[in-house]
């Protein structure tokens, strides 16, 4: 005997069957003036509604108006009366009270003499995907940012580095040409502002690796109460004289672990957009604390420092504070300034292993708040670091002992640089202190001289050359084969000083002063 199949039920049979089995569809029915008529176990399952307590109500009765969304009255039915259809995604509100995301069609069904005789409706729960588009969403959107800052981070890298081979052409021909200006006050007086031009450009290309997160951190433990209150003194002369600015950190933080150099320019850079913010004048007010984070800042976990800024300024508006943050984008009028200042302590702080918070209210004021790494007395950094740590020199790269001053110099120096501009400067300046200057414009040049052999006291080369040899490379071969000549590099592009082959010698960075050049020159010749 052959199993019973559902085709030899009779159409109203299989019908039923259809429309119980369905279970996350609500499949129901409406009489022609909108009163629900029949309902399946699927729509009790998915509102809560019975089929006692359901029969009889209109459909607005799952209508949740107050959400923004379109009524379920009748003018959805005249729709589905004008246009054969009316397909919606809509919020619908159950039983209890609660609501879901659902997708509502609603088809009108007519006699054979075309006379409308009710309608159709089939509701589903699409909450649970309407909340994974979303986050499908926000995925795809955190993957385009973070290739457009990677883009943005190449990019500033080899501006920055070719930026400030300029500046080292701008600062060492000031600095060479100052010793021969004699006593004219005009042209001293123009020599000193275009250094101090130099040194401001030198400032933003560090506020742009900073943001694109491709500058090199000196990370070191750093005693928060005297650095903030340095730092507030410092601010407090760039400020109107209609704005006061007020610090309360108490005794007992911790140290954090930052660079030290960086967390001055992020918290001056803070407090200059405060200033802005503040017309009119106003207050600022510093307060650092510690706290325990469990992911509820930018996903941290951990002991931080937060140092707390607020102004009691122009709020910034909701749809601004993404961009102050994490666009390139900038509110500033031209003229006004670069723009980055907010976006230079975000860079900072993020790459210290850190976050930046901004809450705006009106009619209060704006608090930028940095979370940073703490350092518990006589412990270890309590979270992993996301920069590299450099802590064994300053902030250019160069170990404290190289920095004092070993007076007038003696001896030959072989200088490598591929951009002549830059070469014909540095050799004016270390030939203005007696030494003997050769130079070469790469690697393979500096390393045939040698071999040939030119005598050499001291190699300084940049660190990014043509030639199939870079600096560090041109080093490591140096020290093999000639284990007297001492080596010290030079580099504009901080990922080059980085490096597992750069951090092995002494490192200048440029833009570099005659005074730090010949005091590192001069240490290193003298012993």
């Amino acid at each position: 005997m052959s199993s019973p199949s559902i085709c030899d039920l009779p159409v109203e049979e299989r019908c039923r069957i259809l429309v119980e089995a369905l279970t996350d569809h609500a499949l129901f029915l409406l009489d022609p003036e909108g009163r629900i008529c029949s309902w399946n176990a699927a729509a009790t399952r998915i509102t809560g509604y019975t089929t006692d307590t359901i029969l009889g109500h209109p459909l607005s009765v799952l209508d949740a108006p107050d959400h923004g969304t379109e009524s379920l009255g009748q003018d959805a039915l005249r729709i589905a009366q004008d246009h054969g259809k009316y397909d919606i995604l809509s919020w619908c509100m159950r039983e209890n009270g609660s609501r879901f995301w659902a997708s509502i069609v609603i088809d009108p069904l007519r006699s054979a003499q075309n006379q409308l005789i009710g309608y159709a409706v089939i509701i589903r729960d699409i909450t649970d995907k309407r909340a994974a588009d979303a986050c499908l969403q926000q995925a795809r959107e955190d993957l385009f940012h973070s290739q457009k800052l990677e883009a943005i981070g190449q990019l500033t890298g080899g501006v920055v580095h070719d930026f400030n081979n300029l500046l080292t052409v701008i600062v060492s021909g000031t600095e060479l040409a100052d010793r021969y200006v004699g006593d004219e006050p005009r042209l001293k007086r123009l020599i000193i502002s275009m250094r101090e031009a130099a040194l401001r450009g030198e400032k933003l290309t560090k506020g742009l690796l900073a943001l694109s997160r491709r500058g090199t951190m000196q990370p070191e433990p750093i005693d928060v109460v005297r650095r903030v209150c340095t730092s507030v003194a410092l601010l407090r002369q760039s400020l109107c004289g209609d704005i006061t600015i007020r610090h309360h950190v108490h005794d007992d933080v911790w140290p954090i672990h930052a660079d030290p150099k960086q967390l001055d320019l992020a918290l001056f850079n803070v407090g200059i957009s405060a200033r802005d913010a503040m017309p009119r004048g106003g207050r600022i007010t510093v307060r650092a604390s510690n706290v325990a984070l469990a992911g509820e800042k930018a996903d941290l976990h951990g002991e931080y420092v937060s140092i707390a800024m607020h102004n009691t300024g122009i709020a910034m508006a909701a749809d601004m504070k993404a961009s102050a943050l994490d666009d390139l984008l900038t509110t500033r009028d031209v003229g006004r300034g670069y723009g980055l200042g907010l976006k230079h302590a975000c860079g900072f702080a993020r790459q210290s292993g850190g976050a930046l918070t901004i809450d705006c209210e009106p009619d209060v004021g704006t608090t930028v708040t940095f979370y940073l790494p703490a350092v518990r007395p006589g412990g270890a950094v309590r979270v992993a670091m996301r920069a590299p740590d450099m802590s064994q020199g300053r902030s250019d790269g160069i170990p404290t002992a190289l920095m004092e001053s070993n007076g007038q110099g003696e001896g030959t120096i072989l200088l490598v640089e591929d951009d002549p501009d830059v070469s014909e400067l540095t050799t004016g300046l270390l030939e203005s202190e007696g030494y003997a200057v050769k130079t070469a414009e790469d690697g393979p040049t500096a390393l045939r001289l040698l071999r040939d052999g030119l005598h050499a006291d001291l190699v300084l080369s940049d660190i990014m050359m043509p030639g199939g040899m870079n600096g560090a490379e041109l080093a490591v071969t140096i020290r093999e084969e000639f284990p007297t000549v001492f080596v010290l590099l030079t580099t504009g592009y901080a990922a080059a000083a980085a490096s597992t082959l750069a951090q092995q010698f002494p490192v200048i960075r440029k833009p570099f002063r005659r005074a730090e050049l010949m005091d590192t020159v001069g240490k290193i010749l003298g012993g």
